[in-house]
């Protein structure tokens, strides 16, 4: 026979008054509908009779229709609700619809709740230990199912004693390890993180724990989360030769990942476009991605600009019958180039270019004034724009330079901080 504390018996008696003055207070809750006489008339009030109608009939009338109208409402509430209402009462419009309830039948869950807390604990390692047995025979699937099913004896477990909570703190902390494990063999790792992160809750020193979380981490590429929780492990257990294994692994893999970032970004600045896009890290293939993406576009923007200044340059060459505006070596200093690798050679061609491009403005501005000095005989004499066309010119080089410079700076940082 089960029994239950004194406390747990005077809340079930409580939960059973309430439930029967529910029960009341719906039994008296569809009183009929009632519609008040006519009024008699006093002496000193209105009179509803005039000449010889009497207008009281005609509300007496108005007031029965009403009525009437009301109960075949009423009647028909009832009706409905005898269909659906539980309760053994008058039925009418202030019947409470049930609740859906579960179809599901609990007749094994309320059968492990009647049990002692013993034979719950019992039980919950008994199917531990054919969990254990599936597991060394290698049906990995057959053991997370007996592991759930001790789990689930646990729902329904609340011990009484410390020595009850020990034991139980034992047994669930096992099942939670194993069905870890069993989860690391079947490659899910998010449920494997999840049941070493419950069993942690337990035993927050447990190496265990630590070791196959960091494991799930690292074959999620959550490389940061995977080291700290090795570390964790390495800490608690430093000889432990699985903790020693799975470092090992995160080097590996961390140096791969330095490797092929260091590959996405060659490929990247060499200009080719043929981008190798890692597939063992999502994150840094992600990040060249970005990258490539971005430096391509700044470079085409880049080109554009020039193509820009050339036009510009000629048309001003045939305005002016003179040499290019913007000078030779100034426009071949704008060709499109491929980008830089380091920052430090992405300012040395800024510099140069831009040293170049104002040699060449300089030289354009004392040729074109020899030029103007010496008009040819009947030419007609022409207004010069007091330095339109050469601030122009000059803003289009550094413009261009700088959109240069920018894709670099922001191929490096990507790649570098994504």
């Amino acid at each position: 026979m089960c029994s239950t504390s004194l406390g747990a018996y005077e809340m079930a008696m409580q939960m059973a008054r309430e439930y029967e003055e529910q029960q009341a207070a719906q039994k008296g809750a569809n009183p009929k509908p009632e519609v008040p006489g006519v009024p008699e008339s006093k002496a000193d009030g209105p009179s509803r009779v005039v000449s010889d109608i009497d207008y009281r009939k005609f509300e007496q009338l108005s007031r029965d229709l009403d009525k009437e109208a009301k109960e075949e409402e009423f009647q028909a509430k009832a009706d409905d609700a005898k269909s659906w209402c539980p309760l053994d009462h008058e039925h009418g419009p202030n019947c409470v619809r049930p609740r859906p309830t579960c179809s599901h039948d609990h007749a094994k869950e309320r059968a492990i709740y009647e049990k002692s807390t013993d034979e719950k604990i019992a039980g919950a390692d008994r199917f531990r230990e054919e969990g254990n047995d599936a597991y060394r025979k290698g049906n990995y699937g057959l053991a997370s199912v007996f592991y759930r099913k001790a789990l689930l004896q646990f729902d329904y477990t609340f011990a009484d004693t410390d020595k009850e909570k020990k034991w139980m703190e034992k047994v669930k902390l096992s099942c939670h390890n194993n069905l870890a494990a069993c989860k690391v063999q079947l490659e899910d790792w998010e449920e494997a993180a999840n049941q070493c992160r419950l069993a942690l809750e337990i035993d927050a020193n447990n190496v265990k724990a630590y070791y196959r979380r960091g494991l799930s981490f690292l074959a999620l590429d959550r490389l940061d989360e995977a080291k700290a929780e090795l570390m964790m492990a390495y800490h608690i257990e430093p000889s432990n030769t699985e903790v020693l294994r799975g470092l090992d692994m995160y080097k590996k893999k961390r140096e791969e990942y330095h490797r092929r970032k260091k590959e996405v970004f060659g490929a990247m600045v060499k200009g080719d476009g043929n981008v190798v896009e890692p597939t063992d890290n999502e994150e840094a293939g992600e990040g060249a991605s970005a990258a490539s993406k971005c430096a391509q576009a700044a470079v085409a923007r880049a080109a554009a600009i020039v193509d820009e200044v050339k036009q510009a340059a000629a048309s001003a060459n045939e305005l002016s019958g003179g040499p290019d505006l913007a000078g030779r070596e100034g426009l071949r200093s704008l060709e499109p180039q491929s980008p830089v690798t380091s920052f430090e050679k992405a300012d040395g061609l800024r510099q140069r270019t831009i040293s170049e491009s104002v040699t060449g403005v300089a030289k354009d501005r004392s040729a074109r004034g020899s030029v103007d000095q010496q008009p040819k005989p009947g030419a007609p004499k022409r207004k010069k724009k007091a330095g339109g066309t050469d601030f122009s010119l000059q803003l289009l080089l550094i413009v261009a330079v700088f959109v240069g410079c920018v894709a670099v700076v922001l191929g490096v940082y990507i790649v570098f901080h994504l």
